[in-house]
């Protein structure tokens, strides 16, 4: 809802839930409204192809999805992505170091089979330095 976006510091979906709210524009443009809406930061997650971010005070930037082999099972991965984007945060890093992070994480989770992975954190900074 527009009261959700307009108090939101980060602001995070992904293309399959625009999608099922039959938005069709380029995530780039939907994440860039968000922030004129409000946001501090918008974040549209893209799967295999990456993420969009728009920030108002650093602009928008698309991070591409790090390639993994192996892919067994994307169950979880957009929570993985938020868990990642959390610690980010709460260990006060960079916009971009955190959605690096972040989609580390999503990728090394998508090796697995199920969603509850548990990914050793080095094993996270080491695939996404």
């Amino acid at each position: 809802t527009q009261e959700v976006v307009a108090i939101s510091r980060i602001l995070v979906t992904s293309r399959e839930m625009l999608a099922k709210q039959k938005i069709d524009e380029e995530p780039t443009i939907v994440a860039q409204h968000l922030v004129l809406q409000g946001a501090q930061t918008a974040i549209i997650t893209c799967g295999p192809e990456g993420s969009v971010v728009f920030d108002r005070d650093e602009g928008g930037k698309s991070f591409p999805a790090f390639a993994v082999q192996d892919i067994q099972d994307t169950t979880g991965a957009g929570d993985i992505f938020r868990a990642g984007l959390t610690l980010g945060l709460l260990r006060n890093w960079h916009l971009e170091e955190t959605v690096r992070f972040a989609s580390a994480a999503a990728a090394l989770h998508c090796r697995e089979l199920g969603g509850g992975s548990r990914i050793a954190l080095r094993n996270i900074f080491d695939f996404c330095l």
